[in-house]
């Protein structure tokens, strides 16, 4: 049941990159709908999982700062969380309204009745990862991200983090 996992788009960040991840042996397979971005089943109790979410809770406050007085050159603001309280996914086109973050789906999602570019708010407190890309080009953020890269092939995981600049 889906209820019992994070469900994770596999677009990686929005705008950058949308990677097909095969799945380790023990993990669940990729899920393909017609309507949805790929994504991946992680446990629930997925402690790498769980710690960097919990990573990007604890830096929210350097990602709020960076959207409030954006570095020169930063862009791609975007976060993720979970919708319907099991997909988590990606969010662009970012402001902050008190303490929730507004946006726009970046993803397909997986769940009925809803579409990509669909708007959102979320409270702060939902937030399961956050990400932008500085004038070098380095991606901060993207805690989660970091952990799905096990699921590609070393060459594939290889290129995404040149591509993130880490």
């Amino acid at each position: 049941m889906l209820t019992k996992f994070h469900t994770l788009a596999l677009a990686i960040a929005a705008g950058l990159a949308t990677v097909s991840l095969p799945a380790h042996a023990q993990k669940a397979p990729p899920i393909e709908s017609g309507n949805s971005d790929p994504v991946v089943q992680v446990s629930a109790q997925d402690a790498q999982m769980n710690a960097a979410i919990a990573d990007a809770q604890t830096t929210l406050a350097i990602f709020l700062e960076a959207l409030a007085e954006p570095p020169e050159g930063a862009h791609s603001f975007s976060f993720k969380f979970p919708l319907g309280g099991y997909e988590h996914i990606w969010v662009r086109d970012v402001r902050l309204e008190g303490n929730r973050l507004l946006g726009t789906l970046s993803n397909r999602p997986f769940q009925e009745g809803w579409r990509l570019g669909d708007p959102v708010a979320v409270p702060l407190s939902q937030v399961s990862d956050w990400s932008y890309v500085d004038a070098q080009g380095y991606t901060h953020g993207g805690y989660t991200i970091r952990v799905l890269l096990e699921y590609l092939p070393p060459a594939e995981a290889a290129q995404v983090r040149a591509a993130y600049g880490w």
